[in-house]
């Protein structure tokens, strides 16, 4: 199923910054036609395995021009 994000700040003041999972996505869509919509997000999640399904489902509806999502635990993060 898909999972949904949680307010990055919501999840901080609950668990603390160093204990949130937070994924980092940017891909492409397009039907060959129109120019391509591109995204690149960074949503929160409480735990690894919500975050690594999210990100499943990102690849998915984005395959086009994708660069490798990821998972990593701790805010802030730098590339």
């Amino acid at each position: 199923p898909r999972v949904q994000p949680i307010s990055c700040g919501a999840l901080i003041a609950r668990m603390g910054s160093s204990r949130v999972w937070q994924a980092e996505f940017k891909g492409q869509r397009g039907d060959g036609w129109d120019p391509y919509e591109t995204i690149f997000v960074t949503p929160c999640f409480a735990n690894q395995a919500t975050c690594v399904d999210w990100l499943y489902w990102a690849q998915s509806d984005w395959p086009d021009h994708e660069q490798p999502g990821r998972c990593r635990q701790g805010m802030p993060y730098s590339g």
